[in-house]
């Protein structure tokens, strides 16, 4: 039997027993998938209830809907279609071995819903669900980088081309911001226009799915919740401006912020009044006016519809906090050195915990044969590191800063001192242990760093964190003499494989030597790298430690290849610290 029929017959099994459990509490089956039946609610009596079995089933709950012209009101948990929300539609495990306990949890949990909200007990989660109630009728949605904090003011509202064919509108608290976010994303700019964003001090509770909602009415729950000095504010703002208006407006929800939005329409001179007539009087007050004022237009739309905006949040602080970044680093500025494919796994890896800036140096192009190590890719090749992987970074997390320089860090140390000097915290991931001796030399021993390289063929990685506040040693403390068959050797002491082996390999001559890792390798160590960021920048990092991280040597020693005496001794260990790795005879930093 196939893996499809497999999962046929255990869903068509689960189907058949779903169905004797549905029969026994009297449900009558009305089609393929379907019963109608009754749930009691202690306290409210009976209510006529549906359940649909979807074709998932068991590995998905059964729909339970209630008849909603039943209910005395409008509850939580029920949809627009009547549909009970019984649990979560993520991170649920289910028992698919009682499959009759799943019907009767499904029908208990239905039950439950509607008799919390009848009694009450759940009347706070329509905040929760504010925008699914808020946004059932909303005619476009909208992008918001504004600040939703308590400062009622005026913000932008520009419209913005993705493709030929998808438009959009963003909010933002100017035109500047605005521009930048829609370059740092690709898309592109159109006009702009003016909008408003009013903080409420108490939550507005959303209408229902099926209300419509009037504009006098929308103005005068604006004003109720809002602070009077925020709503006087907005009142002279709209004597300034002109229908339609856009009004951005946030309060506090159960889970955070909660912003949304509204259009006031413009009135029109065809559009019958209350009473059937059409709005003469309207004509009459703007004759002669060259420009009408939305406060005084408003007072002809009273009755008309307010457009429901749906409003996605995509500002920094909301977007940082829904992906488990770190908030408070995004004034802080790292410098990466060498944007191979450590630096380029490190420049994302660092982003996404929430540092607001970063500068980037390389004087290479990215190479064909590393596209599967880099973050970049085939469309990428031949172009400058720096400028690709600014260009990736930004279109990703579009509130990011990048600065790059597509030069080698000799010419950037020699003509823009100030590009390095100025960064918080610098990251060397060139892979060249002679230059970073040197900048390690001469770097101020008083700016944070970290030096972050790999092992080959897969056998580890390292993190080396020392610099400002970070007490004792530095990267040339990790070197020394090592004695291999009675050759003295310098070599980092650090290193997983033994010094004076050669682990380069060519395919087109000297030109192209390099050392074999992966991507994977990069990935793991940049991993190490933005943890030691976040840590530093905190000021959780206090002191310099060296961090290494141990993979399988066994490819490593086939090859013909031997670990280092280190190595050997962390034999079954995966990561390990040190800090103590300071000398004091280093001629860098011994005191």
């Amino acid at each position: 039997m196939s893996l499809g029929d497999l999962l046929v017959t255990a869903r068509s099994d689960a189907l058949k027993i779903a169905s004797e459990e549905l029969e026994r509490r009297k449900f009558k089956k009305v089609a393929d998938r379907a019963w109608t039946g009754e749930i009691e609610v202690v306290g409210h009596g009976k209510f006529e209830a549906d359940v649909n079995i979807p074709s998932a089933f068991p590995d998905q709950l059964p729909e339970v809907y209630v008849n909603g012209n039943a209910l005395p009101r409008q509850i939580p948990h029920v949809d627009s279609i009547n549909k009970s929300c019984i649990a979560a539609e993520t991170g649920l495990l289910l028992d698919v071995t009682n499959v009759a306990g799943i019907i009767r949890d499904s029908l208990v949990r239905a039950q439950a819903v509607v008799a919390a909200g009848l009694d009450g007990r759940n009347v706070q989660d329509f905040l929760s669900e504010f925008a699914s109630y808020w946004n059932h009728e909303a005619s476009f949605r909208v992008f918001s980088i504004v600040n939703p904090n308590d400062i009622s003011r005026q913000i932008t509202s520009v419209s913005f081309k993705r493709t030929k064919k998808r438009k959009g509108t963003l909010f933002a608290d100017n035109k500047t911001q605005a521009k930048t976010w829609l370059n740092n994303v690709g898309w592109e700019y159109v006009d702009d226009g003016i909008a408003f964003y009013l903080p409420l001090e108490r939550p507005l509770f959303p209408p229902g799915f099926s209300n419509v909602l009037k504009v006098h009415s929308f103005v005068e729950s604006l004003k109720m919740n809002a602070r009077k000095a925020d709503f006087d504010l907005f009142t002279r703002w709209t004597g300034n401006a002109q229908l339609p208006i856009s009004i951005a407006f946030s309060f506090d929800g159960p889970n955070g912020r909660i912003l949304s939005s509204a259009t006031i329409p413009k009135s029109s001179n065809d559009t019958p009044t209350k009473k059937g007539r059409f709005s003469r009087d309207r004509a009459r007050s703007h004759a002669g006016l060259r420009f009408v004022t939305a406060s005084h237009e408003m007072t002809f739309c009273r009755t008309y519809a307010v457009q429901r905006v749906s409003t996605q949040r995509a500002d920094f602080n909301y977007l940082l906090g829904r992906g488990g970044a770190m908030l408070g680093l995004e004034n802080r500025c790292v410098l990466i050195i060498g944007c191979g494919a450590v630096g380029s796994h490190a420049a994302e890896r660092i982003a996404s915990v929430g540092v607001g800036a970063l500068r980037l140096i390389d004087g290479e192009k990215l190479g064909v044969d590393n596209i599967y190590r880099h973050t970049l890719g085939m469309d990428d090749v031949d172009a400058e590191k720096t400028v690709a992987l600014e260009r990736r970074l930004k279109s990703r997390y579009p509130h990011l800063s990048v600065d790059s320089r597509a030069k080698g860090i000799e010419v950037v140390i020699s003509t823009e001192e100030h590009f390095i000097l100025t960064a918080d915290l610098i990251i060397l991931a060139t892979g060249n242990e002679t230059l970073e001796l040197r900048l390690n030399k001469i770097l101020p021993k008083n700016k944070p760093r970290i030096h972050a390289w790999l092992e080959p063929l897969g056998i580890g990685g390292h993190v080396l964190i020392c610099g400002s506040g970070c007490i004792g040693g530095c990267y040339q403390c990790l070197f020394g003499s090592t004695d291999i068959a009675g050759i003295p050797l310098l070599g980092n002491l650090s290193a997983l494989a033994q010094p004076g082996q050669n682990f380069t390999k060519s395919i087109s001559g000297c030109s192209g030597t390099f050392t074999p890792f992966s991507g994977l390798d990069a990935d793991q160590t940049a991993i190490y790298v933005a943890r030691a960021v976040s840590g530093i920048l905190t000021g959780r990092l206090t002191k310099s430690e060296l961090w290494s991280w141990l993979g399988d040597s066994s490819t490593f020693v086939e090859a013909g290849f031997k670990v280092s005496t280190r190595a050997m001794h962390l034999t079954g260990k995966s990561f390990v610290t040190t800090d103590s790795f300071s000398r004091r005879d280093c001629p860098e930093c011994a005191l």
